[in-house]
């Protein structure tokens, strides 16, 4: 089964050395530092949903990361059917997160290194650092790790995008150059 996992730039690099799980701590606080989270293939039964909601994930991840860097990447991690529903698992840890799914990291890392599970890399330049605070202003506040600093310039992001409507706008853009044929 295929599942996908988006990240910024930074974080990819850092995964590729050390492996999932390697950042010290997560962009969700509803989030295990020891676990990896993704989107599986079909998200609703939309075929591909998975990987629109990778890159948005790492749309949110540079966002939260600060990131300068254009690049989001996403992670197409082929996991073999007997591992899904007892090591790779439906994701209940935060709200609204439908089809996302999650293993311990330790393990991923370990199915990766004896090639029991492949890994596939797609890279889009499609993030826009100056909307840094436009891309978070869809995603529920309390889920999100922020400084008081931080929340106030969400906060303001949020009043001049008219509550939102500019995320969901960033993430159209994002939905029509995110193919990953």
């Amino acid at each position: 089964m295929k599942f996908y996992h988006g990240t910024s730039a930074e974080a990819a690099e850092k995964i590729l050395v050390d492996g999932f799980g390697c950042n010290e701590e997560t962009v969700w606080n509803c989030s295990d530092n020891g676990s990896t989270y993704f989107w599986a293939h079909a998200v609703d039964r939309i075929e591909g949903e998975g990987v629109s909601r990778a890159f948005e994930s790492g749309l949110v991840t540079a966002a939260m990361r600060g990131s300068l860097d254009k690049r989001v990447i996403v992670f197409e991690l082929d996991i073999p059917d007997e591992f899904v529903g007892n090591w790779v698992l439906e994701d209940h840890s935060c709200e609204g997160m439908a089809g996302a799914w999650v293993v311990s990291s330790n393990w991923l890392n370990a199915r990766l290194n004896e090639s029991a599970v492949t890994l596939r890399v797609f890279v889009r330049e499609i993030y826009r650092p100056d909307f840094r605070w436009f891309y978070l202003t869809g995603a529920a506040e309390e889920l999100l790790n922020l400084t008081d600093e931080e929340a106030a310039s969400l906060h303001l992001a949020k009043r001049l995008s008219n509550d939102g409507i500019l995320c969901s706008e960033l993430f159209e853009e994002t939905r029509l150059n995110a193919n990953c044929a």
